[in-house]
């Protein structure tokens, strides 16, 4: 999305890279590296709490999908915009926060709007997979990934000791929704045999504008088909949000167990 007429604003270092804040026409963008395609979120200046990527749109339905989620855990700050569009989602919602790079959070509160306090939600600056190894079993409706590095998608993301350790931090009926890079424009993910093995029958999918897919899985339970009523629910919540949120319910895709 970056275009040549960018203005670099902000930069730091880490033993990961370089990380920049950038500015072109009416957005802000966090990037990893020094290429203008290595964006990894974006705000409008003028409109911060406005969700531009189709992909965080999609992963924010989860939050519709799960009935009634007390607590979630978000792996991979970026802008904040996740975190924040849950906020605005669900007030009431509880949640943990993980980011590896310190200098991402400062980013995003200095450039993205994202809160320096919040009585809800707790921020952790270290290694996401560190982090599930140690927290609470069976603490958590909601899990959210988004991991990705300057090179692309952590390694971590995609292996299935991750998914299970993270089924083993979910409730009985929890969520956990990951951003996959897609298997060419296929609407599938490219590690899918990871997810027929770790969710037989148990995974939904959900093509996106940037070339990705989003997975929602769900671990302990088979789940029933989107309902009308979860439909109403789904278009209620994006209007209220000023998001597409029918729009995306339309493109899911609901594979067979194999």
């Amino acid at each position: 999305m970056l275009a040549t007429n960018e203005r670099e604003i902000w930069r730091a270092y880490d033993a990961w890279g370089v990380i920049r804040v950038v500015e072109a026409g009416p957005y802000r963008f966090l990037c990893f590296g020094e290429e203008l395609e290595t964006e990894q979120a974006c705000i409008l200046i003028h409109r911060p709490d406005w969700v531009e990527y189709d992909y965080v749109q999609a992963m924010l339905m989860t939050g519709v999908f799960h009935s009634r989620p007390k607590r979630a855990l978000v792996l991979g700050l970026g802008a904040g915009t996740l975190p924040r569009g849950l906020r605005r989602l669900l007030p009431e919602l509880q949640m943990d926060v993980v980011e590896l790079r310190g200098q991402v959070y400062e980013a995003a509160k200095q450039f993205f709007e994202f809160p320096e306090a919040d009585p809800q939600m707790q921020i952790h600056v270290m290694d996401a997979v560190e982090f599930i190894h140690n927290a609470e079993l069976d603490a958590y409706d909601l899990i959210l990934a988004d991991i990705y590095l300057e090179e692309g998608m952590a390694s971590a993301q995609g292996t299935a000791a991750f998914l299970d350790q993270c089924n083993r931090l979910l409730k009985r009926d929890g969520i956990i929704v990951l951003n996959q890079w897609q298997r060419g424009q296929s609407g599938h993910p490219q590690n899918e045999e990871l997810f027929k093995a770790c969710y037989p029958g148990r995974y939904w999918l959900l093509p996106v504008e940037e070339g990705n897919v989003v997975v929602y899985a769900f671990p302990h339970q088979t789940p029933d088909a989107p309902s009308r009523q979860l439909v109403d629910a789904m278009r209620q919540a994006g209007r209220r949000m000023e998001l597409p949120f029918g729009r995306l319910l339309s493109r899911l895709n609901i594979p067979s167990a194999q």
